[in-house]
């Protein structure tokens, strides 16, 4: 598929698809807050700025759209997937912590690391480990598992 990029208002740009360049360049776009708005609405909704990912997914008013790679400046259609907000929640990336991968942290108290993965606001321990990168795959794996499709890995989204 062909791309396009669209300029931003601060001098950035944003990758489309060239089938939905032109009808998205008639608006000014602009990045804010870590993702791409602009001031278009569709007919009967409020004039407020809105997403331009929305915009081109057209989701449900209760559904998300997800960056895949999680790169918001590639508004390319093969990198949005319309969600639900725990869908969207399983692909975040990971937040600071006491390890450098998701769903593992550091216990103090038994010297290992322990892996936590959450899923219909149930908590999962699979277990501890002396070495965090097998921590790091036992995490994949039941993500893989819990999340499917949805899941952000640590490893194993290389070859998926």
């Amino acid at each position: 598929m062909l791309v396009q990029q669209i300029e931003l208002s601060n001098g950035m740009f944003t990758t489309v698809d060239a089938g939905d360049f032109k009808w998205l360049n008639q608006w000014k776009w602009s990045f804010n807050k870590g993702y791409v708005i602009g001031g278009h609405r569709p007919e009967g909704k409020n004039s407020s700025p809105v997403l331009m990912h929305r915009v081109i997914m057209d989701p449900p008013n209760d559904k998300f759209v997800d960056h895949t790679n999680h790169d918001t400046l590639d508004n390319r259609r093969c990198n949005l997937r319309v969600c639900t907000k725990g869908q969207n929640q399983f692909n975040k990336l990971p937040q600071g912590g006491t390890s450098r991968f998701k769903g593992v942290s550091w216990n103090e108290q038994t010297s290992k690391y322990k892996v936590q993965i959450q899923f219909q606001d149930k908590k999962y321990y699979p277990g501890y480990f002396i070495n965090e990168i097998e921590a790091a795959i036992t995490y994949d794996l039941w993500a893989i598992k819990l999340f499917g499709e949805f899941a952000h890995l640590n490893f194993l989204n290389k070859g998926r």
